[in-house]
């Protein structure tokens, strides 16, 4: 028991590991955990003036390779690499939700157009100039933007606020612990978003503008032009053609290499993915028309009305179907990340950490929050009824050259007895003699950083001096971003000095029952050693929680993006309501009743559902195909397999329909219940 002497207050050091922090005298916790004569971490302040990066080449030399010299900065520099996969997921949906929006205005704007060419037509031909008729359009964006500012800058603060805690939890489960302030985004950050607002809506203007100021006046007023509303923005051929042109460079990009360590080519890549989808837009509707009417017009003349709408207003219902497209692809894409993530994380506990039980001290992972232990205790464990086999191991962090990687040791013969690494490339069987005899596997990732082979060597910086070994394998690995390097244990304690262990793994006798032995060693070791004996099921239960908590900020802005899309679907089916009034008004005058009337509608919002599926699909395969391949293996190193998640392609296939028919009910609605004697009327 210890006499707290003090509160500190928040502030500096005392926010490391999220606050969870106590400051006594190092002789004193030396005795307290039994460490006496070591340290852990020697801190250097360096004098004014001084070079910081001069003074570590010095210590550097002075004190050989056996030692890890760094600067805090490139630690910091190490962790926001780590977490590069998380921040790039988050700024691609953003860019996305932001083109979803853009999307959404510019439709608004077309459609605001066709409904008041009368409108504008008079105008015109009481003098107003085509730039006058331009300006107005483009000024009637910049309201849409700066009211889009005023309420999207504030909701976005608040989402901030709310999404903090999981976007804690996930860092400090996979990296380290924070405890981050709230959110404090400054008013030059919240004017910048604002005037981005502002600009995107003025370019989603610029073609209905275009359009408005070259409005015929007698053409409209001579009820001569065209009452279908716009004319097609990009035909389907054209828009097939821009699609493989824009995966063609999508492809390119991909091959090539990252741009200071962020994948901006991958990220552009992505992008494109999705733009070729959108682009596809017209295309994929004709030929679900296509595909659509013939079985439309076997079950009603209703359905069959409602399929020919579909493609009355190409560019209107193309740009439509590209918002609800890009929402679900991002659901789907974003799915598709998590699940390659879920499934080869999974796939590798299985086979390369299949240990019944792990015993720790301080933390139920073997990271750096553990505790070393000594190594008497496995002696103790082993002797339990239920254990069959029990290997030390221990982790420990290393500089080779510039870069920093993780040595991982353990009883190599007792680990392999059950563990398959899979093997990348190797010069000889993978097993516990090799190692035994001071050889040594290594990472993929680490054996793409450094360039490494099998067969060749890595130096080890031991405290014997530097320590060429030889390599047996390259095999993956993804309990380390920074790499690793597997070797026996005793090879590792003797060379470094170090008897502590991390980790005493247990393989159970068959018929062995886990919790059974989990609860005798508790009961017999457990008491004043905070010890942690995790099952197999329990680890592998944690890293698929890991993974979904991991993305679990991201989903409220794939549903941002979805909802933002639902209301594009309303706003175009009310824009066709009032397009097609005096044909509903006639429809209703030979006998359609209002049921019929909905069902028209509902028809041709459904099959807008069913194109952006389609669509949605395919770009979402594509880009979560590239994010896993380009842009996550250029974040953490890992070669990750992509996985299509089929549930999330069903789940959006059916959230399509369902968003598609419900969008749909307030435009059916309203088209049903027109005055059929005023739609008929012809001035």
């Amino acid at each position: 028991k210890l006499k707290v002497a003090g509160i500190l207050p928040e502030s500096g050091a005392t926010r490391a590991l999220g606050g969870a922090v106590a400051l006594m005298s190092v002789d004193a916790a030396q005795l307290l955990l039994n460490k006496p004569d070591r340290v852990d971490v020697i801190n250097v302040k360096v004098k004014k003036g001084e070079s910081v990066d001069a003074v570590r080449k010095r210590v550097v030399a002075q004190l050989g390779p056996a030692y890890s010299v760094e600067a805090p900065e490139r630690r910091g520099k190490r962790l926001a690499r780590m977490m590069l996969t998380l921040t790039t997921v988050m700024r691609l949906v953003s860019v996305v939700s932001i083109l979803v929006g853009i999307f959404i205005v510019y439709n608004t704007l077309a459609i605001a157009v066709v409904q008041r060419r009368r409108e504008i037509a008079i105008q015109r031909a009481l003098g107003v100039t085509r730039r006058l008729c331009w300006l107005l359009v483009v000024l009637e964006a910049l309201v849409l933007g700066v009211l889009g500012a005023l309420v999207g800058v504030p909701v976005g603060v608040m989402l901030a606020r709310s999404a903090m805690n999981i976007v804690t939890v996930s860092i400090s489960t996979l990296y380290t612990e924070i405890r981050p302030v709230d959110p404090n985004i400054s008013p030059k950050t919240m004017l910048l978003v604002a005037i981005g607002a502002i600009i995107a809506s003025a370019v989603a203007a610029l073609r209905p503008a275009h359009r408005a100021a070259s409005t015929a006046p007698a053409m409209v007023l001579a009820a001569r032009g065209t009452t279908g509303g716009l004319t097609t923005m990009i035909l389907p051929a054209r828009g097939l053609m821009l699609s493989a042109v824009s995966l063609a460079v999508a492809w390119a990009a991909a091959q090539l290499p990252s741009v200071g360590n962020e994948p901006w080519w991958g990220y552009l890549s992505c992008l494109l993915v999705l733009a070729a989808g959108a682009m596809s837009a017209p295309a994929a509707l004709h030929l679900v028309q296509k595909v659509a009417g013939p079985i439309a017009s076997r079950l009603s003349i209703t359905m069959r009305l409602g399929a020919e709408g579909l493609t009355r207003d190409g560019p209107r219902a193309a740009t439509t179907a590209s918002a609800l497209m890009l929402g679900l692809a991002l659901y789907i894409g974003i799915s598709g990340v998590v699940n390659s993530f879920k499934v080869t994380l999974l796939n590798w506990v299985d086979l390369a950490v299949p240990a019944d039980l792990s015993v720790l001290s301080g933390s139920s992972l073997p990271d750096a929050r553990t505790v070393p232990m000594e190594p008497s205790l496995g002696e103790d464990l082993a002797q339990d009824p239920g254990v069959e086999v029990m290997f030390h191991q221990r982790f420990r962090n290393i500089d080779l050259g510039d870069n920093v990687t993780k040595i991982q040791a353990m009883d190599a013969r007792a680990y392999l007895s059950r563990a398959r690494l899979p093997v990348v490339e190797q010069v000889g069987p993978v097993d516990g003699e090799a190692l035994e005899q001071g050889e040594v596997l290594i990472s993929e990732n680490l054996a793409r950083t450094l360039n490494l082979h099998a067969g060749g060597t890595v130096t080890l910086p031991t405290l014997e001096g530097p320590r060429p070994m030889r390599i047996r394998a390259v095999v993956e690995d993804y309990s380390s971003e920074i790499g690793a390097i597997f070797m026996d244990w005793p090879i590792y304690a003797r060379l470094f000095q170090d008897p502590l262990v991390d980790s005493f793994n247990l393989y159970l006798r068959p018929g062995a029952d886990p919790n059974a032995v989990r609860t005798r060693i508790l009961a017999r070791h457990g008491e004043g050693r905070g010890l942690n004996v995790v099952t197999h099921h329990a680890f592998r239960t944690f890293v698929e929680n890991v993974v979904d908590d991991a993305f679990a900020a991201t989903r409220a802005l794939q549903l941002v993006a979805v909802l933002i899309a639902l209301m594009g679907i309303i706003n175009t089916l009310l824009a066709a309501v009032l397009d097609r009034i005096r044909e509903i008004g006639v429809l209703r005058a030979v006998g359609a009743t209002k049921g019929q009337v909905v069902t028209i509608l509902t028809s041709e919002a459904v099959l807008l559902g069913v194109t952006s599926a389609v669509l949605a699909t395919l770009a979402g395969v594509g880009f979560g195909f590239v994010f896993t391949e380009v842009v996550a293996d250029t974040a953490t190193g890992w070669r990750l397999p992509y996985h299509v998640p089929m549930r999330a392609v069903g789940e959006s296939a059916v959230l399509a329909l369902v968003v598609s028919a419900v969008a749909a009910a307030i435009p059916a609605r309203r088209g049903a219940s027109v005055d059929i004697v005023r739609a008929t009327q012809v001035e």
